[in-house]
């Protein structure tokens, strides 16, 4: 269908319960069914079609979890090398932080909407220059339009000042 949501967080899980999209059919002949791209820390709470994971202990975990076998891990070369034929290494490797790097894959992958969950100023992401590297991949993939899902008052202001990103609250990406 062309649509993804990236979850980054849980941050909004009390307000989305977003566990749920991996049951979801997507409408009249799976016309908008979505594809999941997350983090590990997602992964360990739901399938994902799409994981991308840099931290070792959590990719133990999931390697421990045969987590791999049915669903695509992206990580480091280094991490590729380390368990050869298991996981996948993310094309072209961006200096982005991985939370970002879901956006950036949905992307690359040729989605034309990216849905953005926890993606919220609150969310505990690695880095504190995320948000701009957020930016970078929204106004390089101008023909790629990003919602964010949550509060307004949560999303970076400089995001809106691309054509290509809108902002939904919860009730209107659930609808």
């Amino acid at each position: 269908s062309g649509r993804a949501a990236c979850i980054a967080s849980a941050v909004d899980l009390s307000e989305f319960d977003f566990t749920i999209l991996p049951q979801h059919k997507g409408g009249l002949l799976g016309s908008v069914k979505l594809q999941t791209y997350g983090v590990g820390e997602i992964a360990k709470m739901m399938r994902l079609d799409f994981t991308v994971e840099k931290d070792d202990q959590i990719l133990n975990d999931l390697f421990d979890l045969h987590y791999y076998k049915q669903n695509v891990i992206y990580t480091t070369p280094k991490n590729c090398l380390r368990y050869p034929g298991v996981f996948y290494t993310i094309p072209y490797n961006p200096p982005f932080v991985k939370e970002v790097l879901l956006a950036y894959l949905a992307a690359f992958d040729g989605h034309k909407e990216v849905f953005l969950i926890g993606y919220n100023l609150d969310s505990n992401i690695g880095q504190s220059d995320w948000a701009s590297q957020l930016e970078r991949v929204i106004s390089t993939y101008s023909s790629t339009k990003f919602f964010h899902v949550g509060y307004e008052s949560q999303l970076d202001s400089n995001w809106k000042n691309y054509a290509n990103f809108s902002h939904l609250s919860h009730r209107e990406f659930i609808t």
